[in-house]
């Protein structure tokens, strides 16, 4: 996802996850995007409706090192491999050796969905979290100024949580005193879902929160994921307000409860991911990767993302009788026909 999205997320910028159905994959790369700030020893801020937080703590996939796993398959070498005098072609041999797969900087961790992370480097890492409905927010110190008056309270409080850890803990780009400075990873679960908020209330509050949420995080070393049930409103200039207000925007459609899902030609996949929106930040244009038509699919270990492969048609392989229904039939002439012509010759 890194290297589709042009080498990763940028600090300062807000990653909108339009989610599945059923959210499922989504928070799958919620929890990616935390237990990737656990690895490289980032600050973490969690901010959800659920009941119970800690259950996403303690189930974030543990990060595998993609070292071993290289160094284990090239292990399993074909017989012939290990052999250094194999015999080709004399002109080869002298010739430098050409990896396939250079090693390059490292950037990014795997994961293994069927393990957790270690519960020594959860302890290391700075955890914040906002519960929606929850006294943990800065209620009695909040001042809302009047331009915030659109906001409802869960935005306001979640607004100014994350203001307060920012500030707080040195990931403002103003505090010049700190010279260890770490970047806060902000994941938000499900935004503008009926456990943030109401179905009455009008849109422009989220719109609004968004528009402060990306002024914060310009003047901040931190980073937003921020997954949004973007079925539940229908309202497509209201979707497209959203998305002009994050720097990147993907979303996920499921095959689950679809006619896709029984489909044959997408049997090896789960779901498509559609790329909306890449940032543009500080150019003209933004990156574009080689190819849009991408699909997921969620293994015991793993996620991946990867192009889409669609089986070949098998009606391309027709005969020519089947494309000419007038060729001419074997063992019958027409009146000054060849052998090869039509019905039609005479």
């Amino acid at each position: 996802m890194d290297s589709l999205l042009g080498g990763g997320l940028a600090v300062g910028t807000v990653l909108l996850v339009e989610e599945d159905t059923h959210a499922c994959y989504a928070n799958t790369l919620l929890k990616c995007f935390l237990a990737e700030g656990v690895a490289s020893r980032h600050s973490l801020f969690l901010g959800t409706a659920a009941r119970d937080p800690h259950e996403i703590w303690k189930n974030l996939p543990c990060a595998v090192d993609d070292v071993n796993e290289t160094e284990a398959s090239s292990s399993a070498k074909l017989p012939h491999e290990g052999d250094s005098s194999m015999q080709i072609a004399w002109r080869y041999e002298n010739m430098p050796k050409v990896e396939s797969n250079p090693t390059a900087v490292k950037f990014g961790h795997f994961f293994d969905f069927t393990k957790n992370v270690d519960v020594a480097k959860m302890n290391k890492t700075s955890k914040y979290e906002y519960r929606s409905r929850d006294n943990w927010s800065v209620e009695a110190e909040m001042s809302i100024s009047c331009s915030r008056s659109l906001l409802n309270s869960e935005y306001q409080n979640l607004l100014n949580s994350i203001k307060k850890v920012i500030e707080e803990n040195g990931h403002c780009t103003s505090n010049k005193e700190l010279s260890d400075r770490t970047i806060l990873r902000i994941a938000i679960q499900s935004l503008e879902s009926p456990l943030w908020c109401n179905r009455d209330d009008d849109d422009v509050s989220l719109t609004l929160f968004l528009y402060y949420l990306r002024a914060i995080l310009r003047t901040s070393y931190g980073v937003c994921l921020i997954t949004l049930p973007s079925h539940i409103n229908q309202n497509p200039a209201f979707l497209s307000r959203v998305e002009r207000l994050c720097d990147t925007v993907v979303r996920l459609e499921s095959f689950a409860g679809s006619e896709k899902e029984t489909n044959p030609t997408f049997k090896d996949y789960h779901g498509l991911f559609h790329i909306v929106r890449l940032p543009r930040l500080n150019s003209l244009t933004c990156y574009m990767p080689e190819t849009l038509d991408l699909a997921f699919k969620l293994r015991r270990r793993k996620f991946v993302i990867e192009k889409l492969h669609l089986p070949p048609d098998v009606g391309e392989t027709t005969s020519e009788r089947q494309k000419d229904p007038l060729s001419k039939i074997p063992g019958s002439y027409g009146c000054g026909a060849s052998l090869g012509g039509s019905k039609l010759d005479f």
